[in-house]
């Protein structure tokens, strides 16, 4: 597992309790400030403009203070704690018989892979940059190109879900950033796979072939740009029209 260090740029004070900061890997303002017991606190501001993080910090600090005051928590959980709180729900489910077969997938992403990687977090600071370091140590634990039906359930497992909060008993969201579901891949041969899709549904390019290949990323565009040139000039219209009538069916049903 990565290092969980990172390394931050210049920091701006704000006041001799209250500062910002960037973090080498992103352009998020990051503010750090001390609560009325004398602890310090973290949080990102969300904002990559000085001027805004800086506003921000102070109403963060004020909250915080005030929540502090008000004998409220001020610790706020961690993904590996929220993480864990869903694998025992998908647990039960999967002992009542409720669950679905895949929740068991979803409780193996979570034990190789998010929790080692993400465990240490907090929701609102995962960043883009971890997202895109997250794919590659990924990788390198599994020494392989993970497949595209891999990566959607990954990507599943690491959703949003709303679990139960231990301290109050109430139901929350947790909201992290959103993944992108992938439209390539690369295929055994090392070549560049891209499936046509229309809403949901994989266009059949011909008979038997759902995907174009490309020998690199570079012939990506010009091959797309001959799919919409044969989509202008009707030579799909029948792959469109039957996902169309396959999509409408679902709606029905």
């Amino acid at each position: 597992m990565p290092s969980r260090r990172f390394h931050t740029t210049a920091t701006q004070r704000v006041s001799s309790d209250i500062s910002i900061f960037q973090r080498t890997s992103s352009s998020i303002w990051q503010c750090r400030f001390r609560l009325p017991n004398g602890q310090w606190h973290r949080l990102s501001t969300g904002s990559s403009d000085e001027a805004q993080a800086q506003l921000l910090a102070v109403k963060l600090a004020h909250h915080w203070a005030a929540r502090e005051q008000l004998g409220l928590p001020i610790r706020r959980p961690t993904f590996g704690t929220i993480a864990r709180e869903v694998r025992q729900e998908l647990e039960q489910s999967l002992a009542a018989h409720h669950g679905k077969v895949v929740y068991q997938d979803y409780i193996t992403v979570l034990d190789k892979y998010l929790i080692p990687f993400f465990g240490s977090n907090r929701f609102e600071d995962i960043t883009s940059e971890q997202l895109s370091e997250f794919d590659r140590w990924r990788e390198t634990q599994n020494r392989r190109t993970l497949s595209l039906s891999t990566m959607r359930t990954h990507a599943a497992a690491f959703n949003p879900r709303t679990v139960r909060d231990a301290e109050t008993g109430l139901r929350r969201s947790v909201d992290i950033p959103k993944r992108l579901r992938p439209w390539w891949w690369i295929s055994e041969a090392g070549k560049v796979c891209v499936s046509i899709r229309y809403g949901s549904k994989v266009l059949e390019l011909s008979k038997g072939k759902a995907a174009v290949e490309v020998a690199t990323p570079d012939d990506l565009v010009s091959t797309l740009e001959a799919v919409r040139r044969a989509v202008e000039a009707g030579e799909l219209d029948a792959q469109i029209e039957a996902a169309s009538g396959a999509l409408k069916a679902g709606f029905k049903n």
